[in-house]
């Protein structure tokens, strides 16, 4: 059985869709990753108002949108942005996703109606009444900040998921004896290591008990009382 994931509204030029103003996109390729988290529904206010791809860029002046050529348009953003909370409102949407600096999704700012290409701080037309119908805006970078933070939640969950699991098997495991630590037997005495001579007269012997440089004779060991073996000359 799938849950139902919450729905967000997102700019339809976000998602890759080709209706701004210059007939172009504003896609952000992090918004497939977000599909994971939401149901994403696309949703561009000035085409569902009525408006051409593409057209005359418009821009918020006083309580009016106005096109370049001086045309008003604002009928038409009121238009979509009454489709976007009809829609909102139908789907039950608490939280949206708009492109920012546009006169109908700007979250935060907006162009200031000259067309010099200035920025303000306002809304646009769409996100004032999603606002106060309301659901939660956010632009682009916002956006972003959401996702990485779902999916550090995700990270996080999975980890003591797999901590439980683990657990959870480890517990669950027939209790049998523990195995005896290994015990290591002990050795033998190694060789002793002494920079003192040893052997008679304070001299060093060979272990196989002659003098170093020396030819054999017979001479007890210093540490047995065996003779060494001595090798008779050819001959005898």
């Amino acid at each position: 059985m799938m849950l139902c994931m919450e729905k967000i509204l997102v700019s339809a030029c976000l998602l890759g869709e080709k209706c701004t103003y210059e007939g172009k996109d504003n896609a952000q390729p992090y918004l497939k990753d977000l599909n994971r988290y939401y149901d994403i529904v696309p949703f561009c206010p000035e085409v569902e108002g009525g408006l051409p791809t593409p057209r005359k860029p418009s821009e918020i002046k006083g309580p009016s949108v106005v096109r370049q050529d001086g045309v008003d348009v604002t009928s038409c953003f009121r238009e979509g942005a009454y489709k976007a909370t009809t829609i909102a409102s139908f789907l039950g949407i608490r939280l949206a996703i708009m492109k920012e600096n546009s006169p109908s999704c700007g979250p935060h700012f907006v162009y200031d109606g000259y067309f010099r290409g200035r920025k303000i701080p306002g809304e646009g037309v769409t996100v004032a009444a999603l606002r106060r119908q309301g659901v939660t805006v956010l632009n682009e970078e916002e956006g972003l900040a959401l996702l990485e933070r779902l999916q550090k939640q995700e990270q996080i969950k999975d980890e003591k998921t797999r901590v439980a699991k683990a657990k959870e098997a480890k517990e669950s495991k027939p209790q049998g004896e523990e195995p005896k630590p290994r015990e290591d037997k002990p050795r033998g005495k190694a060789y002793p290591k002494s920079k003192k001579p040893f052997g008679k007269g304070g001299k060093a012997y060979h272990p196989n008990g002659h003098p170093p440089g020396k030819s054999y004779r017979a001479k007890t060991h210093p540490f047995t009382d065996r003779k060494p073996y001595i090798r008779k000359p050819k001959g005898e």
